[in-house]
């Protein structure tokens, strides 16, 4: 492996670690506002797998809470059947951490809206 490829390599990985620490010290919900967060990779060796499983759980319910914003919105114009099934489905994803515990959120997954409400 070349000088050049050696050190892009070396910095992309500094740039994930970066990422990762900043998402530790100043927690999940901030970096995802300043759009700092935009993928979650799996935590290099050393981390810890719980806070890893509760950062992706977080980000994938708000990446959801995000794609259906529009919905509240007073111009929607879908119905009002649409508009409850949607704060319906926002509410659960409000209120998912709750039923998970650091055991359990290892295999969390986040249902999208079409999942739960498309047949």
């Amino acid at each position: 492996m070349d000088k050049k490829t050696l050190t892009r390599r070396l910095e992309e990985y500094e740039e994930v670690q970066v990422v990762f620490e900043n998402f530790l010290d100043e927690g999940f919900e901030t970096l995802f506002k300043k759009r700092q967060l935009t993928k979650i990779r799996y935590p290099k060796e050393g981390h810890d797998p719980v806070k890893y499983a509760w950062a992706k759980f977080k980000y994938d319910i708000l990446e959801n809470l995000e794609a259906t914003d529009y919905t509240q919105l007073p111009d929607y114009n879908g119905s009002q059947e649409d508009r409850k099934m949607y704060r319906e489905y926002r509410k659960f994803l409000r209120d998912l951490p709750k039923s998970y515990n650091d055991n359990t959120v290892l295999n969390a997954t986040v249902p999208t809206f079409k999942e739960m409400y498309v047949v």
